[in-house]
C-alpha cells in the first residue's frame, strides 16, 4: 500500500515540475483587502491573461468566500493555498495594515518560507506589521514590468 502512495506522490511532483518547466508559470497567492483593493487584484489577473503583457502566473488565491463560520477550517483552507504558491504577493492599500487576515496570511507565508512581494500603490500607505519583518521584495507603484521582475527575480 505504501509503494503505490509513494509512486503517486512522486508522479504528482514530477508532473508539477514538468508543468512548471513547460509553462514557466509561477503559482501566486495574492493577499489583499477585498473591499478597497480588489481592482488591483483584477488588474494583475487581466495582465496575466493578456498576451500583450509578459506577466503570466497561475493564481492560487482564495477569491471566493469560504462558506464556513469555522475559523480553524478557513485558516486550514487558506494555509493550504499559501503552501501551494511559489510567490506570495501582498497588495498594500490604504487600509491593509488594519486587516487581521492580511497579517495572518503574511505570517503563514513567512512560516512556509515563501518569497514575499509587497506591492505598494502609494508610499504613504501604512504597511501591515507582519510585512515589516518579512524580508519582502518591495514594488512601489503599480506597473506590470516592476511586478513581473519582482515575481520572477
Amino acid at each position: 500500500m505504501i509503494v503505490p502512495l509513494v509512486r503517486l506522490v512522486v508522479g504528482a511532483a514530477a508532473a508539477f515540475g514538468v508543468y512548471k518547466l513547460l509553462t514557466g508559470k509561477k503559482k501566486v497567492f495574492v493577499s489583499y483587502y477585498y473591499d478597497s483593493d480588489r481592482h488591483y487584484k483584477r488588474l494583475l489577473m487581466a495582465w496575466s491573461a493578456n498576451d500583450k503583457f509578459e506577466l503570466e502566473f497561475e493564481d492560487v488565491s482564495t477569491d471566493v468566500s469560504i462558506r464556513s463560520d469555522n475559523e480553524a477550517y478557513i485558516k486550514r483552507v487558506i494555509s493550504d493555498k499559501i503552501k501551494q504558491c511559489d510567490v506570495f504577493i501582498v497588495l498594500v492599500g490604504k487600509k491593509s495594515h488594519r486587516r487581521d487576515w492580511i497579517n495572518w496570511e503574511i505570517a503563514k507565508a513567512k512560516e512556509y518560507g515563501k518569497k514575499i512581494v509587497a506591492i505598494k500603490g502609494k508610499r504613504s500607505h501604512t504597511s501591515p506589521e507582519e510585512l515589516l519583518s518579512a524580508g519582502a521584495e518591495w514594488v512601489y507603484g503599480f506597473e506590470e514590468k516592476k511586478i513581473r521582475e519582482a515575481i520572477f527575480s
